[in-house]
């Protein structure tokens, strides 16, 4: 037993006398390299697990602060940027509705006289409805970029209650460059057809 822990201490011995000689071979240089940033990392974790949960936030915010971050932050896009209202048409302008449900009133083809009516001027609709039983009521509903009007009432100017044009005007007194649609609704004894035409 004696003799196995002469040997281990013999071994331990040899084993720091071999480190030392290598140690004297490297540098002071070597040295720095291979203990400062041991030296401070250590030193950078006793402080921080020391420091309030918010100040270790802004101390990892600003060891991962990369270009990138410089980049967003020089940048300032709106959160919410500002579309390109789309052309629309000018003057008269004609459009169709289909609607898959048969069983109410049916709208056929319209026009909008005129699609791009100024502010404050007068717009005229007008727009065939079809029913197996007549038409009591046919309205519209002006949707723009502030404004949704009251139900404008529609007057029968040909055809039958079964089977006619209806036309409604109105002043357009608000601007249209984001929303503009149209409701059309049309009521007889079988029910009330609604349909929205999106304008813009």
């Amino acid at each position: 037993m004696k003799q196995y822990w002469k040997r281990s201490l013999d071994f331990i011995k040899n084993l720091w006398i071999r480190l030392k000689i290598r140690l004297k071979k490297v540098s002071v240089f070597k040295y720095v390299l291979i203990f400062v940033p041991l030296i401070s990392l250590v030193v950078f974790f006793l402080v921080v697990f020391q420091l309030p949960e918010k100040q270790v936030q802004e101390i990892l915010r600003k060891f991962t602060y990369n270009k990138t971050d410089q980049n967003l932050e020089t940048q300032t896009p709106s959160p919410f940027p500002t579309p390109t209202p789309r052309p629309i048409p000018h003057g008269k302008t004609g459009f169709s509705v289909s609607q898959a449900d048969k069983t109410k009133p049916q709208f056929g083809r319209g026009n909008i006289d005129p699609y791009d009516p100024s502010q404050g001027s007068k717009q005229t609709v007008t727009i065939s409805v079809k029913d197996e039983q007549p038409i009591t009521q046919v309205t519209a509903i002006l949707k723009t970029d502030n404004v949704v009007s009251q139900p404008y009432p529609f007057q029968l100017i040909s055809g039958s209650t079964t089977d006619g044009q209806w036309q409604g005007s109105w002043t357009v007194d608000d601007t249209y460059l984001y929303i503009y649609n149209l409701v059309l609704e049309a009521t007889s004894s079988r029910g009330q057809s609604t349909v929205e035409i999106t304008l813009r």
